[in-house]
């Protein structure tokens, strides 16, 4: 029962997140996807400062926008590379635009280490508790 409930959850949470990218019925042009392979091989490298800059290629290939994977990666670039600036705006609209809302995962990643004591992250993970209360209240994060 629970590996069903959690399946569920999956397909619905994937399906929100398709939703954000595809709302307005436009799809992801091919050069997004170019520059989203390189920037995840570049990060995976640890090549962050050109992963950033393919991430933002991307990005403007789409009109800025971005799936929720990629804007989290691209965040992920942004501060491992040391951009404080980049890392906070990036993980803002992550939060704004994806409607992200489980801020576990930035507390415990460890590329965000370095900007954990910012108000500008606090404001960040505020974001995401809103967002919670606002899209999955009756979400319980214990299995």
């Amino acid at each position: 029962m629970k590996t069903l409930y959690r399946f569920c959850l999956l397909l619905i949470t994937l399906s929100l997140g398709s939703v954000n990218t595809y709302s307005q019925g436009r799809s992801l042009p091919s050069e997004y996807y170019s520059h989203i392979r390189s920037a995840d091989s570049l990060l995976n490298k640890g090549a962050y400062t050109q992963a950033s800059e393919h991430y933002r290629k991307a990005f403007l290939s789409f009109g800025w926008s971005g799936t929720p994977d990629d804007r989290y990666n691209s965040a992920r670039a942004f501060a491992l590379a040391g951009n404080r600036d980049s890392t906070i705006a990036t993980l803002q609209t992550f939060c704004i635009k994806a409607r992200a809302w489980d801020p576990r995962k930035l507390n415990t990643d460890t590329a965000f280490s370095f900007i954990r004591t910012s108000p500008a992250f606090a404001a960040v993970i505020d974001c995401m508790k809103a967002n919670k209360e606002k899209y999955a209240p009756n979400f319980n994060y214990e299995w």
